[in-house]
């Protein structure tokens, strides 16, 4: 009885007919979990893992009540689905759409409820609501936008947190027609072609990502370029044993940067452009929250590839002092010292009645390749046992490589 009110009492109402077959489903192979027969806890396990991260949302709370053996089969279902939860930020989303004529804006609620990618459209003088044909099935995302901007002969901007649909610029005859090219949530092409006299044409790329995913760093090994000629001869980059890395500002979702190709001993048209961004790529942000402050030391929680350990909590004159470890299980080199992109992370100390009481200030209390320690100082006269401190991060860093192969096609 203990065990069925615990897994009732997580379930959220309001849910649609699929995901209330799933919460039944998942409430049963729980159960089984601890299940006197080891085969039918072990297809219990295999089925709760076989249906993905849909089922972390029906999942039990952690509790100390529940059976050993379903606690550590849970732990263990918890462990991987948080992973693979964490790795969607270095795949492209996914979306499907009946073939039925709608308006562009109906279109873009729908690919922006599947993905979580915000899309701005907002229809002006020149900018109509027009009705198109689409049908997506499992389409990538940067896939289906860019046939949504086909239709309508419209482009995109990107913003900190979104893209917008514009108009396209005057000059865009003047540019190169060329094909995008998609890897992961990435899509490249090619913004434009100059020449220079020092024997090498440069090939100005942009690179947009998926609003959703945050991206660390971005890097060009530049022996990896490989260009091609209208007759097919194959010209590397002009500095073949460099690598270019490219500024990414954490407010924007694309970025712009230069190949330079060594045309010195020919004067050839380039028709092809390929490559490879080396990239470091942050997980799915989760939420982490203490409570008992009070009594609280040491205490760790864990998601995907990172723990978050609450080492201690000191009172000051004005407030708390609040000491936390943030560790990853491969960080990669997104904790290097000249990166800043982890302490936007939010912090915060949360009363009961939801208020967010934001630090004074931080300090670093100790870097290492795969953890920070950070000292927070709030200032509130509020009592511990009426607070939840709260951290927000990416639970897992992905080091990724993302290739293109990008068809430059001269304006005539």
């Amino acid at each position: 009885m203990i065990q069925t009110a615990l897994l009732l009492g997580c379930f959220a109402l309001g849910l649609g007919p699929e995901e209330n077959q799933l919460r039944a489903k998942v409430e049963q192979w729980v159960a089984q979990l601890n299940a006197p027969q080891l085969a039918v806890r072990q297809a219990a396990e295999d089925q709760l893992l076989r249906h993905g991260p849909a089922v972390l949302a029906f999942l039990p709370a952690r509790s100390a009540r529940l059976p050993a053996e379903t606690r550590e089969r849970l732990a263990r279902v918890r462990q991987r689905l948080e992973q693979l939860d964490a790795e969607a930020a270095i795949k492209p989303s996914l979306v499907s759409l009946p073939d039925d004529p709608r308006p562009l804006s109906e279109i873009l609620a729908s690919l922006e409820r599947q993905t979580g990618n915000r899309l701005i459209h907002a229809p002006g003088s020149n900018l109509s609501d027009p009705r198109l044909r689409v049908a997506f099935e499992r389409t990538p995302f940067w896939s289906a936008l860019d046939q949504i901007l086909v239709q309508t002969g419209l482009t995109f901007e990107s913003l900190p947190d979104a893209i917008r649909l514009i108009e396209r610029l005057t000059d865009a005859a003047k540019r190169p027609r060329t094909t995008p090219s998609y890897s992961g949530p990435f899509r490249f092409d090619v913004a434009g072609v100059n020449v220079r006299t020092a024997g090498a044409t440069v090939i100005s790329i942009q690179v947009a990502w998926e609003p959703r995913v945050q991206v660390i760093s971005l890097a060009q090994p530049m022996a990896t370029v490989v260009a091609k000629t209208d007759t097919g001869a194959e010209l590397s980059a002009a500095n073949p044993a460099a690598q270019l890395e490219i500024p990414v500002n954490p407010k924007e979702t694309s970025v712009r940067f230069g190949v330079p190709v060594d045309t010195s001993t020919t004067d050839q048209q380039l028709t092809q452009l390929s490559g490879r961004l080396d990239a470091i790529v942050a997980g799915k942000r989760e939420a982490f929250q203490f409570t008992d402050l009070t009594t609280a030391k040491n205490v760790d929680q864990r998601i995907a590839s990172a723990t978050v350990t609450l080492e201690a909590i000191r009172k000051t004159d004005d407030g708390y002092e609040v000491r936390m470890l943030l560790r990853f299980d491969d960080a990669g080199d997104a904790l290097a010292s000249h990166r800043t992109w982890i302490f936007n992370n939010p912090a915060y100390l949360e009363s009961r009645e939801g208020k967010q009481i934001s630090y004074k200030s931080y300090e670093t209390v100790s870097q290492e390749k795969n953890a920070l320690g950070l000292a927070f100082l709030f200032e509130t006269a509020e009592p511990l046992t009426a607070l939840t401190f709260v951290y927000q991060t990416p639970v897992a860093i992905f080091t990724r490589q993302f290739g293109y192969d990008l068809k430059i096609t001269p304006r005539q």
